[in-house]
């Protein structure tokens, strides 16, 4: 019996340990063979001597094989190891599971080779390699995001963290502002606000829409809707906010309030610049078959005529407001309208204000109310002098502009000709700056404006199928520009303004108007026109004379009618029963009124004289004949 060595008994017993160890313990020979694993390797799925006698490179990743391979010349060179490596080791199903080792010399009697610690650390891979996903995808959701992100320290409001968005709507680089609080760099809209938020976050923890505001670098406003959480990070309480800005929207919203409310205020003013005309009819029919009859002075009459005019044209100025006033457009060139009206400008200004008109030498024609056009100039000229009391220039600027897509959100895309108005007097605060288009809105003392310049202007170029913009700031100034549509085809038919003025011979006229006072009015008109009439008030009266008479020779019907139906609609019906009649409308609204329903048919607006309504009816009857009104 041999008796065992001191050699034999410390290799037992180290042998013992090692198989004994948690972890996977093995030895390499000096080309890198396994010459000893222990018992741990059954983690990765092999037999203790499974792998006796196996080189490492064919169970490492080759992809880690240099970094393993790197550590062992170290350890022959003598150079002092990393502490540990780690790598991707093959399982006998064919699977990777990544081993942490350390590596040690080993050398015994004439053996030298390499002991090996290694640890399966697969599972913390996996969550660190999770941890760092996430960690990308935060830090990507975070530069991405289209919101206002940012990162604070919750008690001191310090910034840690703010993503691109955030830097570019508030105006600021990432030097600016890491490492400052929110406060120092004044970027919170108010205390207030701040404290709620907090007071909110230091109860639920969250916030969800809170509805603040804040300011850029510039100072100006951002509204915004924030989403905020408190989180830990590093072991602190932090503030993760993310803010939805709004203030794009807030402009829309407000832009279509205004927008509303001057589509209503149109609506009202044209309703009462309709009740009006009425009114003024009645006046003005009356005062000239009084005058006729001798049953008013004489020295009277001129003057409640002239009032009567000086009415007409205010209701014109509602009407041109609320787009519904009747257009004689006709091509124009403005730049010689501009030359031709300088004079007067001048006059109008007074020697302290300059005038400089600057025309493209091109400038295209465009299609507008000349009368109206004249009005609108010279109230833009009178606002520019009222704004520049102690002197100043009026720069009048014509130019051909193209409108692109989506280049003006309220403006249709396609070819204007460009009238800006741009004076250098006191300018106009945000608050009256929004107001300037409302009628009878005037910041002149009482007496010294109608208010309804402006809103004649917006509705006149509107209407002509142009826009208006007005830009001011308090001492800068106000430029107003006015944008109307180019002529493309300039032959442009205009009205007949020598149309004969004729008697009636006797022809029947069915007059519809639901304005008692105004129908009695037309009806003594008529008559004195030589023509017979039957009146009614509404569909009801009308349907009783169409079943008791069969021929007329002409309707008169009033545009805007009691009920649902319109005049046009009424006509259409009665000239189905009666195909010959000739058809005339009258109307204290407008032409527009009438052209929905793309018909050719002659209107007359209220109030009118007995010689407008002669000529609008001899050209509804296809006269022409001239027989003076002798009466």
């Amino acid at each position: 019996m041999t008796t065992p060595t001191t050699i034999d008994v410390h290799l037992e017993s180290l042998k013992l340990a090692i198989d004994n160890s948690p972890d996977i313990a093995s030895i390499l020979d000096r080309e890198g063979k396994l010459v000893f694993v222990n018992q741990r390797i059954s983690v990765l799925g092999y037999e203790q001597d499974e792998l006796i006698g196996v080189s490492v490179r064919d169970l490492i990743h080759p992809a880690d094989w240099p970094v393993v391979e790197a550590g062992l010349n170290m350890l022959g060179a003598s150079e002092a190891p990393e502490e540990s490596v780690e790598y991707r080791w093959k399982t006998k199903s064919g699977d990777w599971r990544y081993l942490e080792s350390r590596v040690r010399t080993y050398a015994l009697k004439d053996f030298f080779g390499y002991l090996i610690s290694s640890r399966d650390v697969t599972e913390q891979h996996i969550l660190v390699d999770e941890l760092r996903s996430a960690s990308e995808l935060f830090k990507t959701t975070f530069d991405l995001s289209r919101n206002l992100v940012s990162v604070t320290r919750a008690g001191t409001g310090e910034i840690l963290n703010v993503n691109e968005q955030w830097l570019r709507a508030a105006g600021f680089t990432r030097e600016e502002v890491i490492g400052k609080t929110t406060v120092e760099i004044g970027v919170w809209g108010g205390k207030d606000r701040r404290n709620d938020m907090m007071e909110n976050l230091s109860r639920d923890g969250y916030v969800r829409n809170f509805q603040t505001y804040s300011f850029t670098k510039t100072g100006e406003r951002l509204d915004l809707i924030v989403d905020a959480k408190l989180i830990e990070l590093d072991g602190e309480q932090c503030l993760l906010l993310s803010a939805s800005n709004i203030t794009e929207q807030r402009e829309i919203e407000a832009q279509l309030r205004q927008a509303h409310k001057m589509e209503a205020m149109g609506q009202l003013t044209g309703g009462v610049a309709h009740d009006f005309n009425n009114i003024l009819g009645i006046i003005y029919g009356n005062t000239e078959l009084g005058a006729r009859d001798d049953a008013i002075d004489p020295s009277y009459v001129d003057a409640i005529l002239k009032a009567c005019d000086r009415g007409a044209a205010l209701t014109q100025q509602l009407l041109a407001f609320s787009r519904k006033q009747a257009l004689m457009p006709s091509i124009i060139n403005l730049k010689e309208m501009s030359e031709e009206l300088g004079p007067l400008f001048q006059r109008t200004l007074g020697s302290n204000i300059s005038i400089v008109i600057d025309a493209e030498p091109n400038l295209w024609r465009c299609s507008a109310d000349m009368s109206q056009m004249e009005t609108a100039l010279v109230n833009l000229a009178l606002n520019a002098r009222d704004a520049m009391p102690s002197g100043g220039e009026l720069a009048i600027e014509l130019r051909n502009r193209v409108v692109q897509m989506d280049e003006e959100d309220d403006i249709t895309p396609g070819e204007y000709v460009q009238l800006k108005f741009i004076d250098s007097g006191t300018g106009m605060p945000p608050e009256v700056l929004e107001k300037v288009f409302e009628p009878f809105f005037t910041t002149k003392e009482v007496g010294k404006g109608t208010g309804l310049g402006l809103s004649m202007i917006f509705g006149f170029v509107n209407q002509s199928g142009g826009a208006v913009q007005i830009d001011s700031t308090v001492g800068g100034g106000t430029a107003v520009t006015l944008l109307f549509p180019r002529v493309q085809d300039e032959r442009l038919i205009d009205e007949d303004d020598n149309a004969p003025i004729s008697r009636g011979d006797g022809e029947h006229v069915l007059l519809l108007e639901d304005n008692r006072e105004l129908k009695k009015v037309i009806e003594m008109m008529l008559s004195r026109l030589n023509y017979r009439v039957s009146s009614a008030g509404d569909e009801h009266e009308l349907e009783r004379l169409l079943r008791h008479n069969h021929h007329y020779d002409l309707m008169i019907s009033d545009i805007m009618l009691p009920g649902e139906s319109r005049g046009p609609e009424v006509a259409a019906r009665v000239r189905e029963r009666l195909p010959d009649i000739k058809l005339l409308f009258i109307s204290g609204y407008a032409k527009s009124a009438l052209d929905a329903y793309e018909s050719d048919y002659q209107l007359i607006m209220k109030p009118f004289s007995s010689t407008e309504l002669s000529k609008a009816i001899a050209t509804a009857l296809g006269k022409t004949e001239t027989q003076e009104d002798t009466d």
